[in-house]
């Protein structure tokens, strides 16, 4: 094992680091324990139409159905510091904080608290970004925990990360929405990049900068993965706020600065205008309600092929599936381009992640619509060349 100087050497160098039995098997079946407790959680925070139902997401490609004990498919659970004694007493495991205080020194905030899950056969893909891209934190020094409650492999869609992008700075397309634009010349930095897989043993973990950029692959076996994930930061940073946001902000603290339980961060003392290479966006109210119509109406486009498509015989299904360069794309990147853009919110960042999942499943529908297309050609031509087959079947 590494010591914390040879771990800080590497972090720094190649802007992620791989710590192997963080968790032990007894805290592992604790995790999966609490995971359906909050399973449980959702399904009555929905039923009863609760505010706080919002922070559980529905796993897309699982089309709205439930797990077989009714219960629904989720694909990540935001803030489980704030619902979950468990899970905000793992945020400060002494294993982590070892490691993350090595990297970035004793005292610690804690930014975020998430569970990311992989439902077995529905788990989506997670396309390449910086976390940076949506945290308002200057400068971007946020060091990110993933903790492999399963073991990560390629099959269930392991983190892929390029060792040493942290150094290149923000990134243009470092949002979600626009990093597989394949027409902006950033895309030969992505195909040109090396690019590895980080397969994790359960109970491991990976620590990353928050420039580096990262994706997941889909899940395509028939075992879960599930991810607890804590992002960190040391309080000498700067909260940027943004247009009709808070002027400061207050986070707990993991670990140091005296034993406080909250510490409230300097404001930046200039609005940062985003945009191409800025951080965070987010949009003002005529803005934001611009985006929920072209969402809605998309969404709409969406649930409708899959309506249609479920009354076909041959009963389409859609796999998980690379995203081609779609109109959809185009149609998207033009209108963020347009927009009027400071810093980021919830709601914008909840509206991209949910658009960006409508046009994979729609891209996929599309994809299998012409592989449908192409065998029923085929079909038709060996029925034309088989006339007698196609009479004595009629």
């Amino acid at each position: 094992m590494m010591s914390l100087a040879e771990q800080k050497a590497f972090f720094e160098e190649e802007g992620y680091l791989i710590v192997e039995g963080v968790l032990s098997v007894d805290e592992l079946a604790a995790c999966h324990e609490e995971i359906e407790r909050l399973h449980r959680l959702s399904a009555e925070l929905e039923s009863a139409g609760d505010p706080a139902s919002s922070r559980f997401q529905r796993e897309p490609y699982a089309k709205g159905a439930n797990r077989p004990d009714g219960l629904p498919v989720l694909r990540k659970i935001e803030k489980t510091r704030e619902i979950s004694t468990f899970f905000r007493d793992l945020s400060v495991h002494p294993g982590l904080l070892r490691v993350v205080g090595g990297l970035l020194g004793p005292d610690l905030l804690l930014f975020r608290s998430t569970l990311m899950l992989k439902p077995a056969f529905h788990g989506s893909a997670h396309a390449p970004h910086q976390d940076s891209a949506y945290w308002p934190i200057e400068p971007p020094a946020l060091v990110t925990v993933s903790i492999a409650l399963n073991d990560a492999t390629t099959e269930n869609g392991c983190f892929k990360v390029i060792p040493r992008s942290h150094t290149w700075g923000l990134r243009d397309w470092g949002l979600i929405a626009q990093a597989q634009d394949a027409e902006t010349a950033h895309e030969r930095d992505l195909q040109d990049a090396r690019q590895i897989e980080v397969p994790l043993k359960a109970g491991s973990a990976l620590f990353f900068h928050s420039l580096m950029v990262h994706g997941s692959g889909p899940n395509r076996s028939s075992q879960p993965r599930n991810t607890a994930l804590y992002a960190y930061f040391p309080p000498h940073v700067r909260y940027v706020p943004g247009k009709g946001g808070p002027r400061e902000k207050t986070y707990p603290v993991a670990c140091g600065l005296d034993g406080r339980k909250t510490f409230t961060l300097e404001t930046a003392g200039q609005q940062v205008q985003a945009g191409p290479g800025a951080s965070s966006p987010v949009v003002t109210k005529k803005n934001e309600l611009n985006f929920r119509s072209k969402y809605n109406k998309l969404y709409s486009n969406y649930t409708s092929c899959l309506t249609m498509a479920s009354r076909r015989p041959h009963r389409l299904t859609f796999p998980h599936a690379p995203i081609p360069e779609t109109s959809l794309h185009r149609i998207g990147r033009a209108f963020m381009r347009n927009t009027e853009v400071q810093e980021t919110n919830e709601v914008l960042n909840e509206l991209r992640g949910e658009l960006h999942e409508v046009v994979i499943l729609l891209s996929t529908i599309a994809r299998h619509i012409d592989d449908f297309r192409y065998e029923t050609h085929k079909l038709n031509r060996y029925l034309r060349n088989n006339p007698r087959e196609e009479q004595s079947s009629a």
